[in-house]
């Protein structure tokens, strides 16, 4: 046996080494082969699964949640067309708005969104690679959206601008006019939305299928609370002398109580470099300038005309009565121009003396002419008219008869003007001192009404005029 171990072992040694070779190629081969076959096998089966389903969704597709898988074209256009707008959740300074991706321009295209549907798992390495095992895979897709509507998507950018965006906060003072004890608050940094870039986004983070986003922000810087302070002893210097005011009729205090409601930080520029600096509020200087022309404004008064208490001659009725102008019966009031303050030039003045920390200020005023002059009147001195009714005492509308008169007396009426008593006296009112009294009304009946009286003093007015 040992003899038959060493023969074969000596022919195992005298193989040919070609034939050990072309043995190893067919099995290469046939491995191959097989390989090949498998992978045919692999991709004819894929293709034979999608074959079944032409014409519909594979199965395993769904577009933003809802399944489109074995319907056809047409019914996934109305199933896409269904689905409600994706909405994203947008955080920025310190704020979060809800946006729907209509109000950023973005329009579903359902035809476009319907065949990338069925186009998915259909074509390209993806879909010879998974072969059968397409109806068993999960495709969640994003629909396919229509040209952005860039005005839209400009307009609700603006809008979440203009609600996020803070100008910084310079700080602020508050200051007690009894005590003028001066206190601050921080200062605080700014926010501005960077409009572009959060367009970009946006867009982005719907077509993506993300629903929140954070707004894009830029910060602007605030002045540091130590300048905050520096200005707060600024105002607390300035507020140890009051306020004189240089102006016609005399000189006027501005007190340190009353200045202080008015100091305020105002910034120096609108860069980030600005700086603050003592200043005041424009409207509350403005208040402070009216209560100091309220004692130094003089209106103009008009020039007039005095006639005689009791006329030469009294006509109560027309009759054959003549009437012939009265020389010299009337005497000339002389005007007076008036005086304003021009309180633009005041203000401004006010907060220039506050900032430079001067305390005499210089309000300049106007001369206000009177509208009707000395001269326009100089020769009105005839009687040229007169006409008389009598009334009782003490009727209601003896007093309103009296206001009235007390209203028009003194008034001037030039060359072609007109004579209106209702433009002179307005509406008549208990507030302007009229009471009720018997007026004619429909049906020639007397009824009470406010200023009742107006129909006689017209009348005797009426008659004053005509006999002129």
């Amino acid at each position: 046996m040992r003899a038959e171990r060493e023969r074969r072992r000596g022919e195992g040694r005298s193989r040919p080494p070609g034939r050990l070779n072309r043995l190893r190629d067919s099995k290469r081969a046939l491995a191959l082969v097989a390989a090949a076959a498998l992978v045919l096998i692999w991709v004819l089966s894929g293709f034979m699964v999608r074959a079944f389903s032409s014409g519909d969704v594979l199965a395993g597709t769904s577009m933003t949640g809802v399944d489109l898988g074995g319907q056809s074209r047409e019914r996934a256009k109305d199933s896409i067309a269904e689905i409600p707008p994706r909405t994203a959740e947008l955080s920025g300074a310190g704020k979060t708005v809800t946006v729907r991706a209509p109000q950023a321009g973005l329009v579903v295209d359902v035809d476009e969104s319907a065949e990338h549907a069925y186009s998915a798992g259909r074509s390209g390495i993806g879909a010879i690679l998974v072969g059968p095992l397409t109806p068993f895979l999960n495709r969640e897709l994003e629909p396919t959206y229509a040209p952005t509507n860039s005005k839209r998507l400009k307009r609700t950018v603006n809008r979440l601008a203009d609600e996020l965006d803070r100008a910084p906060f310079v700080g602020a003072l508050s200051i007690d006019p009894d005590t003028l004890e001066v206190t601050t608050e921080r200062p605080e940094a700014g926010v501005r939305v960077r409009r572009a870039a959060t367009k970009r986004q946006l867009l982005d983070t719907f077509k993506a299928g993300r629903d929140s986003m954070a707004i894009p922000v830029r910060s602007q810087p605030a002045p540091e609370p130590a300048e905050v302070r520096a200005v707060a002893r600024d105002a607390e210097r300035y507020l140890r002398k009051p306020l004189v005011v240089r102006t016609a009729g005399g000189p006027a205090e501005l007190s340190p109580g009353q200045l202080a409601g008015a100091l305020v930080i105002e910034s120096t520029g609108d860069g980030p470099r600005a700086g603050i600096r003592l200043g005041a509020d424009a409207d509350k200087v403005r208040s402070l300038v009216g209560e100091i022309a309220d004692g130094r404004d003089r209106p103009a008064r008009d020039a007039g005309i005095d006639a005689p208490p009791l006329p030469p001659v009294t006509l109560s009725e027309q009759g054959d009565l003549t009437w012939k102008p009265k020389p010299d019966a009337a005497t000339v009031k002389k005007d007076s121009a008036g005086r304003q303050i021009q309180a633009d030039e005041a203000v401004q003045n006010t907060i220039r003396a506050i900032r430079n920390g001067r305390h005499q200020v210089r309000y300049p005023t106007e001369r206000i002419k009177p509208n009707v002059t000395t001269a326009a009147v100089r020769n009105a001195t005839s009687l040229l008219g007169t006409f008389t009714t009598n009334y009782s005492c003490c009727e209601p509308r003896v007093t309103n008869i009296q206001r009235m008169a007390k209203t028009v007396d003194g008034t001037v009426i030039g060359p072609g003007q007109q004579f209106s008593l209702n433009g002179i006296t307005g509406e008549r009112t208990k507030a302007d001192g009229y009471k009720p009294a018997p007026t004619i009304g429909e049906g020639n009946k007397l009824v009470d009404s406010v200023g009742g009286g107006v129909s006689q003093f017209s009348t005797t007015t009426y008659n004053a005029a005509y006999f002129a």
